[in-house]
């Protein structure tokens, strides 16, 4: 079945309206979106829904995600933990026909997340076949430079230095500036890079409306900082009442070497339950949640690849505890 670029699009044209095909902004945006390329690293329940949106919109999708699966996204996404029934059906079933034998031998080859998520990129848009693809290399194995062709870099469960060393690779790719008089770029004042805003110590993180760092923010990197240290997303169930033990000693051991008051994790006054945390660090992944944010960063990642719009600057984050969303800037304090 062959896909016409109006079958597919036919979406995005609705929106628009009927005239946007004779509209030659709306086409220089198709084109930029179409010639773009986004490379996606650990995905996540939020980062799938960005890359869902980006596909449908026309933008081709690089995946690197050497995660075992479906272990590292069993209770995230494309029902792994049905997907491993199957997976354990067909192993122990006895092949009865050729055709068996090769679908078997071709489940057993989703190793990783990326292989997995692979050909359901490629359904989600059929114009896009040949441009996507999976990057095998894990990200410690990457070049710098490496992450330079990419028009934007959408990654997750990564720890501090490994998002330090993405960020400089990308300040030092050097950008070629472009006379477009139907683009409608907006200069971000003031420009804090994401490594600079990483080397912002915690304590710090104040501002006119805040007294303490926001209890987002510290949120946030406690749960960032947690992953790393563990290594893992998930936990088996035998062992889920020692893990959670694991993060109070961890989550307090932390706030003490972070120089950060139990106060900037309570919510309205009320103190948080650390137990409680852990349960959320343990499953952080919450469909709803994960569709509302994704949709409002999508948009963000439209923002600069079309130069359309003003983007956020430099922090936003959406919290499915209260539903609370906060854009703030983070900056080193000025000497």
């Amino acid at each position: 079945m062959s896909h016409s670029h109006d079958d597919v699009y036919d979406r995005q044209i609705r929106l628009w309206g009927a005239d946007a095909q004779a509209s030659s902004s709306i086409m220089r945006i198709f084109k930029r979106m179409s010639n773009a390329r986004v490379l996606y690293i650990n995905l996540t329940g939020v980062t799938c829904e960005m890359m869902k949106n980006l596909v449908l919109a026309g933008v081709a999708a690089v995946v690197c995600d050497p995660r075992p699966y479906p272990d590292a996204v069993r209770e995230v996404f494309f029902k792994a933990s049905s997907m491993e029934a199957i997976i354990a059906s067909r192993r122990n079933s006895s092949n009865n026909n050729g055709e068996e034998e090769q679908q078997s031998k071709k489940v057993k080859l989703l190793n990783t997340v990326a292989e997995a998520v692979a050909p359901e990129i490629d359904e989600l848009n059929p114009l896009l076949i040949g441009r996507n693809s999976v990057e095998e290399r894990p990200i410690a194995l990457l070049p710098e430079e490496y992450f330079g062709q990419f028009d934007a870099v959408v990654a997750s469960r990564l720890s501090v230095d490994e998002v330090k060393r993405i960020s400089l690779a990308l300040i030092s790719v050097p950008r070629i500036a472009i006379d477009d008089k139907l683009s409608d770029p907006t200069k971000i004042e003031p420009y804090v890079s994401l490594a600079k805003m990483m080397e912002v110590p915690l304590a710090q993180a104040t501002g006119r409306w805040d007294k303490i760092p926001p209890r987002i923010l510290v949120l946030q990197r406690l749960l960032m900082d947690y992953w790393n240290e563990s290594n893992k997303t998930t936990i088996s169930n035998n062992d889920e009442a020692n893990a959670r033990e694991r993060f109070v000693v961890f989550a307090k051991k932390w706030m003490d070497s972070n120089k950060i008051t139990s106060a900037s994790l309570d919510i309205e006054g009320v103190p948080m339950n650390l137990k409680r945390l852990a349960a959320i660090a343990l499953h952080p992944e919450v469909s709803p949640t994960a569709a509302v944010l994704g949709g409002v960063l999508g948009n963000e990642v439209i923002k600069s690849l079309t130069r359309k719009g003003e983007p956020s600057n430099n922090v936003l984050m959406f919290s499915g505890l209260d539903g609370g969303c906060r854009s703030f800037v983070l900056c080193p304090a000025e000497n």
